[in-house]
C-alpha cells in the first residue's frame, strides 16, 4: 500500500482494479487524493486510511485508473502512423487533387502492396472518387480511403476481391456493403466492414 500524500478525497471499493504493476495483478480498493490515486490494496485498508472519505462503490466491476478514452481508436492509430497516407496533411483540394496524390503514393509502392489512406474528408474533397476511378489512380492494386470518422471507407476493386466481396456477398455482421441498382458493390463499406479491410 502507498502512503497518502495528503487528505483522501474518496476511496473506491468493490472493484478489480488491475494495477499493471504486474501481469493480472488487480487490487479491490484505492484512495483518491487531489486527483490522483494515493493508495491502493484491500478495502480494509483503504476503509481504515480514510474512515470518513465518501465511497465510489465499484460493484464488483473492473476498473482502469488512470485511463481515458478519447474515442480517438488508438490501435487503427498505431497500425497508420508512418505507414499510411494522411490526407489531413497537405489536404487534396479535391477529388482529383486527391486521386493524383494516391496515384504518385501508388507508384512508388510494390505492386503487391494494399494502397492506404486515412482521414479523408469528403465533404470539404469534393465527396467520395468512385471505385472505377480509385481503382486507375491505383493501377488495379488493393486501395483503402477511410473516412476521417473511420467508421466508411472506399475500397479499390482488388481489396474488394480480396475478401470475396462481389455481388453474391453478404453484409458482414455489424457492417454493411453500398450497392448499385444493380446489386454491385459501389466500393463503399461502412461500420465493421470498413475495419475488416485492414
Amino acid at each position: 500500500m502507498a502512503q497518502s500524500p495528503g487528505a483522501i478525497d474518496a476511496i473506491v471499493l468493490d472493484a478489480q482494479i488491475r494495477t499493471f504493476r504486474r501481469p493480472g495483478e488487480r487490487v479491490e480498493a484505492l484512495a483518491l487524493s487531489g486527483g490522483r490515486i494515493a493508495a491502493m490494496g484491500p478495502a480494509a485498508e483503504m476503509r481504515a486510511l480514510a474512515p470518513g472519505a465518501p465511497v465510489i462503490e465499484g460493484g464488483g466491476r473492473t476498473a482502469i485508473p488512470g485511463f481515458v478514452d478519447s474515442h480517438c481508436h488508438a490501435d487503427m492509430q498505431a497500425v497508420r502512423a508512418g505507414r499510411w497516407l494522411d490526407l489531413a496533411e497537405a489536404v487534396p483540394r479535391d477529388r482529383e487533387a486527391l486521386l493524383a496524390r494516391i496515384a504518385t503514393e501508388a507508384a512508388g509502392r510494390p505492386r503487391a502492396s494494399t494502397i492506404c489512406a486515412f482521414r479523408f474528408d469528403d465533404l470539404t474533397m469534393g465527396g467520395w472518387p468512385t471505385r472505377d476511378q480509385l481503382d486507375a489512380a491505383v493501377g488495379g492494386r488493393a486501395a483503402l480511403i477511410y473516412r476521417r470518422c473511420s467508421l466508411v471507407a472506399l475500397a479499390s476493386t482488388a481489396a474488394l476481391a480480396a475478401m470475396g466481396w462481389d455481388e453474391t456477398a453478404g453484409d458482414p455482421p455489424f457492417g454493411r456493403l453500398e450497392r448499385d441498382r444493380q446489386g454491385r458493390p459501389t466500393g463503399l463499406v461502412h461500420g465493421r466492414a470498413a475495419r475488416m479491410l485492414v
